[in-house]
């Protein structure tokens, strides 16, 4: 008898000292990340942040690989974005790193769990994307940006995502960016066209705002009025019309509002209204960047 009730003890045993051995694996990958993301923060030179987040990417991409990897909730790895998507379909990965000439280079991994887990690793092409507004994007050429909010914008059979990001663009501009992101079968697209291009009217893929960087943007998303709220944005004087390093907010706000899965603009949005607190227009999500 007691051989018998020995066996199913370690029978029953075996699931929970598998898990347990998983989170032990996963706490010691976050340990040696964490030690990787503190080299690279800490570090003055182009060259030392590069060996260090060349060594970040890589040991994350193998512990992303990793079972239970997408549930885990990597705390100790402050300075990066970790976000699910509102109906956790994917999780976002988004860090940047500072160039010696006051840009950012960005990073990221976009996480869809499955039988098999597909990892989509974000490669920022900035550079040679020219007029972003209007490109169709994939992850092996992506605009670079930091984000801190995702939207679900899509429908059930399209599966689509609106981002909303920063981007240090510059040392005399910075940039705030609104995507979207489509998750196909065996791959994932940015850009798309379903955003009024101002009152004008025509459609843009993407939306992209530049200005000074002395300067703070707002860019939230209301949940009550299902629209992203922002800052009008005006020329520091007449002389300065089109020159976007100095472009700053005026005290009025502008928005995009969702309907049909399109985003509709709109002008002039009351953002006086009470605060409420379940609305993350008022309430700042955690995040690295500015918003």
């Amino acid at each position: 008898m007691k051989r018998i009730l020995i066996v199913l003890f370690l029978i029953t045993g075996l699931p929970s000292l598998h898990a347990q051995y998983e989170l032990e694996q996963m706490r010691f990958q976050e340990d040696s990340l964490r030690y990787c993301l503190d080299k690279l923060r800490s570090s003055q030179k182009d060259a030392d942040r590069k060996i260090w987040n060349k060594k970040f990417k890589l040991m994350l991409e193998e512990t992303l690989d990793m079972k239970g990897a997408f549930e885990y909730p990597f705390d100790s790895l402050k300075s990066i974005a970790r976000i699910y998507s509102p109906d956790k379909v994917f999780r976002l990965f988004n860090w940047n790193v500072e160039n010696d000439n006051g840009t950012f280079t960005y990073y990221g991994f976009v996480m869809v769990p499955g039988n098999k887990t597909s990892l989509f690793e974000l490669v920022d092409q900035t550079p040679v994307i020219h007029d972003p507004e209007d490109k169709t994007l994939d992850n092996k050429k992506w605009l670079g940006a930091l984000y801190y909010d995702i939207i679900l914008s899509g429908t059930t059979t399209r599966k689509e995502y609106t981002l909303l990001g920063w981007d240090g663009y510059s040392r005399m501009s910075q940039r705030k960016i609104i995507d979207v992101m489509i998750i196909q079968a065996d791959k994932i697209q940015f850009g798309a066209p379903i955003f009024m291009a101002g009152p004008k009217g025509g459609w843009k893929k993407r939306v992209v705002f530049e200005f000074s960087s002395k300067a703070k943007m707002t860019m939230k998303y209301s949940v009550k009025d299902q629209m992203i709220i922002f800052d009008h944005l005006i020329p520091e004087s007449e002389m300065a019309e089109g020159i976007r390093e100095f472009y700053v907010p005026d005290g009025s706000y502008d928005g995009y509002a969702l309907v049909n899965e399109r985003w509709e603009y709109r002008s002039d949005v009351d953002a006086r209204r009470p605060k409420d607190k379940k609305d993350r227009f008022w309430n700042d999500p955690k995040k690295t960047g500015n918003n």
